[in-house]
């Protein structure tokens, strides 16, 4: 309600202030119990409500309606009497869990050893063969304004603290969501690429609506669940071919394992007995598209989606992309073999994973070698990782008072993912 000069006249300034508005907006009949004495008297009375209703046709009398039922049935409480219960603990890994150790506890985990802090070398070579024009240039920059300046859906954001402040309590904001954003950026992004390369690439790819994604395992003599949900999920005819060759495999015999004792791997990862057992993948094997190419997920968890969160910072990032990476590998992985994977894979799985924060992107590529992965002997099979830092898509991105800001784009990332496109 605007301010006018209406509702500065005094009178009713002090009306609203003292809330009259309220207290004066349903008036009711009062009882003052003369109703109670002329029955007590003998005469028939009738309630005065009866004749006080409302004449419209879309007045609905409540007090004479049966009970109803909700439309949407009240979801069952987590206790024995859910039809999901199960006697043993589950533990679980979502986007609301971290590995404590960061990237340690990952490759712990994942029996894996990171490779190198860049990207594969055929990925960087196919990033490097496909040349952007200026115009397309400018058209990566407009879709990155149009991801977090321009889009016309706006919602309440969630409350950011301050870490100098902690006790400060900003109001909520309305803006455009972080995973919105991602999701427009990231999908913009591939459609900018298709243009660039043949049909046979871009017929080969299809962009898989969101849907969780859900994959078991067991590790350190417990049942172990990942339950992932990507903004963008993208299916290929095939699965990627491995990085590295079958003798470039056994030589990781000779690289050393992470050891995070005295913790476990699994530290910190939820316990649950309410969940389903069965591994879930909305893709079945029988369609054109059964295998994922590469997938990207959003870090917008309220309060650390601009990393000012005390639970989050690099460390613990990277390891929670390791994890995922490595999820939607051992559900390949299973897609291929079936239930029963070997523990040593006749043929590596390769998956490709982005993750990001709005302002920053990390690219992770793991090539799955082995699910042998409570055989912690130094001569044992490692599976490989190669994971970057996080890379500023930009500098500043902002609207400020009216003005839009933006500066420092940074196109490496556009080649990066083009490079993740190109890959068979």
């Amino acid at each position: 309600m605007r301010f006018t000069a209406s509702l500065l006249n005094p009178r009713m300034w002090i009306n609203m202030r003292g809330k009259a508005w309220y207290r004066f907006r349903k008036r009711a009949i009062p009882d003052d119990a003369n109703f109670k004495r002329i029955i007590a008297a003998g005469y028939n009375v009738v309630d005065a409500n009866e004749y006080v209703k409302p004449l419209s046709p879309l007045y609905t009398d409540y007090d004479s309606l049966p009970d109803l039922k909700p439309t949407y049935p009240v979801p069952p409480k987590n206790d024995r009497n859910n039809p999901d219960w199960h006697d043993e603990i589950c533990k679980v890994f979502d986007a609301n869990v971290f590995p404590i150790e960061g990237v340690q506890q990952a490759l712990a985990f994942t029996k894996g050893v990171r490779m190198s802090s860049e990207l594969p070398g055929p990925i960087l070579e196919r990033a490097d063969s496909i040349k952007f024009s200026e115009e397309e240039d400018k058209m990566a920059q407009r879709i990155v304004q149009q991801a977090f300046l321009w889009d016309s859906y706006l919602e309440k954001l969630p409350i950011v603290k301050h870490p100098d402040y902690p006790s400060l309590n900003p109001r909520r904001v309305y803006g455009i969501p972080l995973k919105r954003s991602n999701e427009i950026v990231f999908k913009n992004f591939l459609r900018l690429i298709e243009s660039k390369v043949s049909p046979s690439i871009s017929l080969s790819r299809m962009m898989a609506p969101e849907e969780e994604l859900r994959v078991n395992l067991e590790r350190h003599n417990s049942r172990v669940q990942f339950r992932l949900t990507p903004i963008v999920n993208m299916v290929s005819t095939g699965l990627l071919k491995p990085i590295l060759s079958k003798q470039e495999v056994e030589d990781t015999q000779h690289l050393p394992l992470t050891d995070i004792y005295p913790f476990l791997s699994t530290a910190n990862m939820e316990e649950v007995n309410v969940y389903k057992e069965a591994d879930h993948f909305a893709i079945q094997p029988q369609n054109k598209f059964p295998y994922i190419h590469t997938s990207a997920f959003s870090h917008h968890i309220p309060g650390s989606h601009i990393h000012l969160h005390p639970r989050w910072n690099d460390d613990r990032f990277m390891g929670a992309t390791i994890m995922t990476n490595f999820a939607t590998a051992l559900l390949m992985a299973k897609r291929k073999y079936g239930p029963e994977v070997p523990k040593i894979l006749p043929e590596p799985v390769t998956t490709q994973m982005v993750h990001m924060t709005g302002k920053e992107f990390q690219f992770c590529v793991l090539q799955l070698n082995t699910l042998d992965l409570e055989d912690s002997s130094p001569t044992s099979i490692k599976n490989n990782v190669w994971i970057t830092e996080k890379i500023d898509l930009y500098s500043e991105l902002q609207n400020y008072y009216g003005k839009e800001i933006f500066e420092g784009y940074n196109p490496e990332i556009l080649k990066l993912v083009a490079g993740m496109y190109l890959s068979t």
